[in-house]
């Protein structure tokens, strides 16, 4: 184990692991006629419990170092689903490497954890909204007050439908500045900063977006065109600071919630009421690559999402992309 933790180079990556490893020796502490080269399937089922629902006494209230007497291998509660899919891809790691080094016995359960569907961990599919959905909430946003949060959430919305991600909304370097190249009608891009993509350039909905920008200014009391260092947010809160995930996630959440209610009592499709009701700011983005797919080909697809491979993307139509994958 200390020769796989030692080809972490990275001291997040070997923190995490060392939790892993660290778990795993607790849970053998507590195990009695337990052997590592010995877990049969219903061992492993057991252990997957553990990391669920701890004995109390291992779990901390007080985030600690590793070397602090107060340390503990779980904070204020069990693993969550996406935590607990972490720590498996962990383990079926380490696994892997004391099945290669001949020290523990075969255990498929284990070693193809990656392969495996673990129906219990799968986190629901992000809906792509369809060009119906979309042009639904479209029309709901146009009938919001100008007075109250709609030239917020029609600026919201149309961000997302140009292709911007939820951590480029909420990151500070990204500011108004850059529309007013757009707003003067130089360009149709705009370059903003993402923690995972670097700079990347975003290309913009044109005259869409710029009347959707001065009405969101104009609610803010500030000028139609944004100087060349104003630093204001791409969206602010109610207090002016930059706006947080979750209340992005709140804002538009309502929105989608409201629309599928009336799509629901028009008589709407079963299955177009219940995308609304699942959608989230992910499903914004997909829909528009959806329709950027079918006009413009797969690869413009893939460079509006800023992704290096589109079999990423499970919710869009992969026979969009059959030709696209056979040439790569």
């Amino acid at each position: 184990m200390r020769k796989w933790l030692n080809r972490c180079e990275v001291p997040s990556t070997f923190c995490s692991y060392r939790l892993e490893v660290a778990r795993l020796a607790i849970w053998f502490d507590l195990s009695e006629n337990r052997s590592l080269n010995r877990l049969s399937d219903d061992d492993w089922a057991v252990f997957v419990e553990f990391l669920k629902d701890p004995p109390v006494n291992l779990i901390g209230h007080v985030k600690a170092s590793y070397a602090s007497s107060e340390w503990k291998p779980f904070f204020r509660t069990g693993l969550k689903t996406a935590a607990l899919r972490t720590s498996l891809r962990i383990f079926s790691s380490l696994y892997q490497e004391l099945q290669a080094e001949g020290l523990v016995a075969r255990n498929l359960a284990l070693i193809n954890i990656k392969n495996q569907k673990w129906e219990r961990l799968k986190e629901p599919k992000v809906p792509a909204l369809t060009d119906d959905d979309l042009s639904c909430v479209e029309a709901h946003l146009k009938t919001l007050p100008t007075d109250d949060d709609g030239p917020r959430l029609r600026w919201i919305f149309s961000l997302l439908r140009s292709g911007f991600r939820v951590s480029e909304l909420e990151d500070p370097r990204n500011t108004m500045a850059a529309f007013r190249d757009v707003l003067l009608g130089r360009s149709t891009t705009v370059l903003a900063y993402s923690t995972c993509l670097g700079v990347r350039e975003i290309p913009t909905l044109g005259s869409e977006l710029a009347s959707r920008l001065q009405d969101y200014r104009l609610s803010m009391d500030l000028w139609d065109l944004p100087h060349p260092d104003e630093d204001a947010p791409l969206v602010s809160s109610e207090a002016g600071n930059v706006i947080t995930r979750q209340a992005l996630h709140k804002l538009m959440k309502s929105v989608f919630c409201f629309v599928a209610d009336e799509c629901a009592q028009a008589g709407a499709p079963a299955a177009m009421v219940e995308r609304l009701r699942c959608a989230s700011l992910e499903s914004v983005r997909l829909g528009a690559a959806r329709e950027i797919a079918e006009q413009r080909g797969a690869i413009d697809a893939r460079a509006f999402l800023g992704l290096k491979s589109l079999t990423n993307v499970p919710s869009l139509d992969q026979r969009l992309f059959e030709n696209y994958r056979a040439k790569e």
